[in-house]
């Protein structure tokens, strides 16, 4: 539904059903496509949407964080879910850099603070705390315990501390899904350990060390997508549900 030149009708799916709206060349007005029953409307195709359908948002890692900050700035998001975000833009830095430069990172996080706000101003000062404080959406935060990449006294532990007891806000922690497989299946999950561990053996009998580019090889031919990339359905569909709670 993204109003580019070279689209001429805008679908937006809304409780009565199916609404189909001819947008004119500049997209600046909105009309009936005549038929029967269709409205009328002299709005941009953002108005419109904002007007007919619930605005949810979904974000994982930097999403999850972009989700909460948008917050700050967009009071119309009905509902939002965050997985494995983190609360500052700079929290995203502290666990890699502490593994590449150690007890060094403290030094230049400072740096890349100081060279966020020079580069966007008021917007690296956005935090999802911020937004989730000052937005009315219901919040889904979900986030496993083992992640290594946004270690979750940053984000997950933070926020259910402070709005636990909001009836906006639903959690669900797991203990082994990582950073990124938290949406997967405990199948899906399982598979990618094992998976792991077949590259680190096959690294071992080749005599060589790990590394992201043969690891990215080995993949390519052996990595199964359908067994790593198995969705926890109950999960989604919990999502979902909690979309509906807010859609009107």
């Amino acid at each position: 539904m993204c109003p580019y030149d070279h689209i001429r009708l805008l679908c937006v799916s809304t409780p009565c059903g199916l609404v189909v709206f001819r947008i004119d060349s500049a997209f600046k007005s909105c009309y009936s496509c005549g038929l029967p029953g269709f409205w009328y409307f002299t709005h941009t195709p953002i108005e419109i949407c904002n007007r007919l359908i619930s605005l949810f948002l979904f974000g994982q890692s930097w999403g999850g964080y972009a989700v909460g900050a948008v917050l700050n700035l967009h009071p119309e998001v009905r509902a939002a879910v965050m997985v494995s975000g983190f609360n500052r833009s700079i929290d995203m830095m502290r666990q890699p850099g502490r593994k590449i430069a150690g007890p060094a990172v403290s030094l230049i996080l400072p740096c890349l603070g100081l060279y966020e706000h020079i580069k966007f101003g008021k917007f690296a000062g956005y935090t999802a705390l911020d937004g989730l404080k000052k937005s009315k959406a219901g919040i889904f935060i979900t986030q496993s315990r083992d992640d290594q990449v946004v270690p979750v006294r940053y984000s997950y532990d933070l926020l259910h501390e402070i709005f636990q007891s909001n009836p906006r806000f639903l959690f669900r922690e797991y203990q082994d899904r990582g950073h990124a497989y938290v949406y997967y299946s405990q199948d899906s999950v399982r598979y990618c350990k094992q998976f792991d561990q077949e590259y680190k053996e096959h690294m071992r009998r080749l005599g060589q060390k790990p590394s992201n580019e043969s690891y990215n090889a080995y993949s390519a031919k052996h990595f199964d997508k359908s067994k790593g990339f198995e969705l926890d359905v109950p999960l989604m569909n919990q999502m979902a549900d909690f979309y509906r709670q807010y859609k009107s």
